[in-house]
């Protein structure tokens, strides 16, 4: 999943819902604007959303879906 230069958007966070129906993971690459905050997109999608990350690679982001691992 690319993020654009608006970064981190309502739709962007349904797509990765769609995703997880279909798999357990999902790998976002921020592109442009987004990666010079990437502390704050982590922060977004973690503290504030819920997601679970797995592992952050700079501008490529892994995370885990939490109602796959109950």
């Amino acid at each position: 999943m690319l993020t654009g230069k608006g970064g981190v958007t309502h739709n962007m966070l349904e797509d990765i819902h769609n995703h997880w129906k279909r798999a357990e993971a999902v790998r976002i690459k921020c592109l442009g604007v987004p990666t010079l905050d990437m502390d704050n997109i982590c922060f977004h999608l973690e503290v504030i959303i819920g997601y679970c990350m797995l592992e952050n690679l700079g501008s490529v982001l892994f995370y885990l879906c939490l109602s796959a691992m109950s």
